[in-house]
């Protein structure tokens, strides 16, 4: 983490995550989540990657740690907008294809946001 530090990162990318569905008390002790919380302390954004917990629809592994921000892909041909308004007042609009069990878009962050300043 000093290393990083050192060179002014901003944002870290892992593409991996674990299994903390099954297990909820398990995330703290987590490496991925260990290393975002040391990360998140130093003033770094920490993303890593989800995955499908089990063949069913709507289940992630991973992403339960509130200082990481967890992303996941997906492949539909369906293109849903959505606007995401941020705190200055900069509106952003982008597509998605994710909704949830009770079949309302989840909110997006776009990948402009990480280039913004004030992050």
């Amino acid at each position: 983490m000093k290393k990083a530090t050192l060179d002014k990162v901003n944002v870290i990318m892992v593409s991996l995550s674990t299994d903390t569905l099954s297990n909820n008390s398990s995330y703290p002790y987590d490496p991925v989540n260990m290393g975002g919380y040391l990360a998140m302390k130093e003033n770094i954004v920490v993303c890593t990657s989800s995955s499908n917990y089990g063949d069913n629809y709507y289940t992630l592994s991973g992403g339960l740690a509130p200082w990481v921000i967890e992303v996941k892909s997906c492949n539909s041909g369906e293109r849903f907008i959505t606007q995401v308004e941020l705190g200055g007042g900069t509106k952003i609009k982008e597509f998605g294809s994710f909704m949830d069990k009770d079949g309302d878009y989840c909110k997006l962050i776009h990948r402009l946001i990480l280039s913004l300043r004030h992050w």
